[in-house]
């Protein structure tokens, strides 16, 4: 065998057992950098489990915003139409609201504008309470 075959075969046998400069110094950077991507993919899925947490408190907090704001004009709408009747009936010839006189008010209507307006705010609570909410934006 010449020279050049020897120096090749030596070269072959330390590729092998991986002791040879020509392989380790790549394989080094190699793992290194495959060392970092990993890192970098921790922390780019980190960040994502943060957005999915944030868009959910959003999501949270504007369907209890909603839930309060059907519940206060629910209220308000109640608290109107109490008042409107008081004054139709003071206005109708002085008649105290305790006195019974429902002329001119319609309580069949009335009661299915609460009684759509409590089941509207009743969906809105078991939704919120079970976690099956819309988002609103």
């Amino acid at each position: 065998m010449d020279e050049s075959t020897e120096e090749r075969e030596s070269n072959l046998d330390e590729s092998e057992e991986e002791s040879s400069g020509e392989y380790r110094e790549p394989l080094a950077t190699l793992q290194h950098n495959m060392m970092l991507g990993t890192q970098v993919a921790g922390v780019y899925r980190d960040l994502c489990l943060q957005v999915i947490q944030h868009r959910y408190e959003c999501d949270l907090q504007g369907a209890r915003q909603h839930l309060e704001s059907e519940t206060n004009l629910l209220f308000d709408a109640m608290k109107t139409e109490l008042r409107d009747k008081i004054r139709r009936r003071i206005v109708r010839g002085g008649t105290s609201p305790q006195s019974g006189d429902n002329r001119g008010v319609s309580q069949t209507s009335r009661q299915t504008k609460v009684s759509a307006l409590q089941k509207r705010n009743h969906n809105n609570r078991t939704a919120l309470n079970t976690g099956q909410f819309e988002t609103f934006r």
